[in-house]
């Protein structure tokens, strides 16, 4: 069976063949056995309150313009991905010199512009980046960062799942707040205020391959059954 990572506005997923192992999952059932058995939604706590007002005010003082995201998948026996986004951005007021990441749980490796390393500081939440110098209104800088780890998963329903021979991302947390999870997988301003546009380069190995949606930019061979597809979505998107 060939291999299927499908990246819409609301989610993506990667199928895996016949003969894939996976991790066990605390909870085994996922969206196609979901029955509402969730528990009652959480109340917004006035911190929970405070967080989203602070992430939807970064895009007052940054524009998120594009992510590059590249994913290598090949240690889905693992539950595990390792990756490398790189995010460019625009400052919409002058004299800025730190921007704030959404990143959840993941393992920071690294975190570079133009090739060197910046200062950073990440809390298994935030990501926390000293930029090389004060921005100005209008500048643009280009930040990469490399991460791996396994994701998250909400404790009922969403986030990033291993399970029935499929690999799928629920862009949402539906016992979360902030409900937004594209956090999970990539490091973004993670609200529905913040769109950009996207391209995606995903490593695979075997029978899988990645499809998804926008332009098909092509496949690069790497030796073996490893391949990279990557694909571009022009238009604008709030992270999921």
């Amino acid at each position: 069976m060939t291999t299927s990572l499908i990246r819409s506005s609301l989610f993506c997923i990667l199928s895996l063949s016949t003969g894939a192992t996976l991790v066990s999952q605390t909870n085994p059932f996922g969206c196609h056995y979901f029955r509402n058995g969730h528990r009652p939604h959480p109340e917004a706590t006035a911190a929970d309150r405070t967080q989203i007002a602070e992430t939807i005010a970064r895009s007052d003082t940054f524009d998120i313009l594009h992510y590059d995201i590249t994913l290598d998948v090949t240690n889905y026996g693992g539950a595990s991905i390792t990756g490398a986004t790189t995010i460019d951005v625009r400052a919409l007021v002058s004299d800025v010199d730190r921007i704030r990441f959404d990143l959840f749980e993941l393992t920071v490796d690294s975190v570079l512009s133009d090739g060197s390393s910046l200062t950073h500081a990440y809390d298994g939440q935030f990501l926390d980046v000293d930029l090389p110098t004060p921005m100005a209104q209008g500048e643009e800088i280009a930040i990469t960062v490399h991460y791996h780890g396994q994701p998250h998963r909400d404790p009922d329903w969403g986030g990033f799942y291993f399970e029935s021979q499929y690999i799928y991302n629920l862009g949402i947390g539906i016992s979360t707040i902030p409900p937004n999870f594209g956090k999970v997988w990539y490091p973004c301003f993670d609200s529905f205020v913040e769109r950009a546009s996207y391209s995606y380069h995903v490593k695979s190995a075997g029978t899988y391959r990645f499809h998804g949606q926008g332009n098909f930019l092509g496949e690069v061979q790497l030796g073996g059954d490893t391949v990279i597809r990557s694909y571009e979505l022009p238009n604008r998107y709030p992270p999921t």
